[in-house]
């Protein structure tokens, strides 16, 4: 028998992360949203992420596809089913990966009849009950999740979801969206909550860093450290970061700093406990990346390498950098914009080694 999580951990993980709207998301979305991408496994997206999803999925049309998401870079991305499956995944390390019709099919003993039906007719009245969409039973291409009563009626619930490119993860009305089945996902989930749930403390004000001051170059002193998605130890890490390597650091947070560093060829934005982050004062020489300043005022930072790319803010004269080596005339770079690490593109001639 597998083993079972509890729906009401399930949806109170999520509801920090999921913006509360049935509008699309801005550009750039909230920090705190987590977002979508066909395919998404809860990874924190890089440019190279999204490259390769947009590849894999679209063929030829990907550069479409790659323009659409790549506003997701530095969030972790789901797609709707995964929403489930990487949570039971990093409760019981057990990997369940599969489509929205296989969750209708066999994750839920209890559910709607196969005949399409936009009443919900028998709805449970139970947070975390599957809600499905598509053209017919087995060809369902969509699925959501009871989240919290709005009103009396049977169709006066908030669902949660991941929406698509252009919304991410999301908190909407049930009867402003299309959907023809529901199911209980009794097979892997412990249905714990009734209709009148409460946000935890955590979930209604999730911890939101305030202070941030000067960004500065650092090293890491550890061997192997976590990058973690998040401040603390329960965030999955998304890379591990070697010995000396080169980071870019905000001052500490809770124990924990925001920082970019190189995951596997690509700069990276994520959190790293306090104690492994060590300022640098001297320069050494850089085979990966290496401490950079902006040289010029103003300078754009685009989502790719030339100008045809979007700028996503301008970088101060002198701001301190962390730089991948030139590649076609441009620099990786991760430098700090409105007080938040950003990971784009700079010229080369504005990059200047420390």
């Amino acid at each position: 028998m597998a083993k079972k999580v509890k729906v009401s951990d399930f949806l109170r993980h999520y509801e920090p992360h999921a913006a509360v709207t049935n509008s699309k998301a801005s550009n750039p979305p909230p920090e705190n949203q987590w977002g979508y991408v066909m395919g998404g496994n809860g990874s924190v997206a890089t440019d190279a992420y999204i490259r390769g999803r947009a590849k894999s999925s679209y063929g030829d049309k990907w550069e479409g596809y790659y323009n659409a998401y790549r506003k997701w870079i530095g969030h972790r991305v789901f797609d709707c089913n995964s929403l489930a499956e990487v949570f039971y995944r990093e409760q019981t390390g057990t990997n369940i990966d599969t489509k929205a019709r296989s969750n209708y099919a066999n994750w839920c003993t209890n559910k709607d009849a196969a005949t399409k039906d936009g009443t919900l007719a028998g709805l449970p009245q139970l947070p975390g009950v599957a809600l499905f969409s598509g053209p017919n039973a087995s060809g369902i291409t969509h699925v959501g999740f009871l989240f919290r009563k709005s009103g009396s009626g049977d169709l006066d619930w908030q669902v949660l979801e991941a929406r698509g490119k252009d919304y991410g993860v999301v908190i909407t009305d049930l009867k402003a969206r299309s959907w023809e089945w529901w199911g209980v996902m009794d097979k892997y989930f412990i249905y714990d909550l009734d209709d009148q749930w409460k946000p935890t403390a955590q979930a209604t004000t999730p911890a939101t860093p305030t202070a941030k001051t000067e960004p500065f170059n650092a090293v890491c002193p550890g061997n192997s450290v976590y990058i973690r998605s998040g401040r603390g130890k329960t965030h999955p890490y998304i890379g591990i970061v070697r010995k000396n390597e080169e980071m870019l650091a905000l001052p500490a947070v809770d124990g924990w700093c925001e920082v970019a560093a190189v995951i596997k060829g690509q700069i990276v934005r994520g959190f790293i406990s306090a104690k492994y982050v060590t300022a640098r004062t001297t320069n050494t020489a850089a085979t990966r990346a290496y401490p950079a300043y902006c040289g010029g005022a103003g300078v754009n930072v685009r989502t790719g390498r030339g100008t045809q790319h979007n700028s996503i803010g301008k970088a101060a004269k002198n701001a301190p950098m962390i730089a991948m080596p030139k590649e076609g005339g441009w620099c990786q770079i991760a430098v700090v914009l409105d007080g938040e690490i950003a990971v784009g593109y700079m010229f080369a001639t504005y990059v200047k080694s420390r």
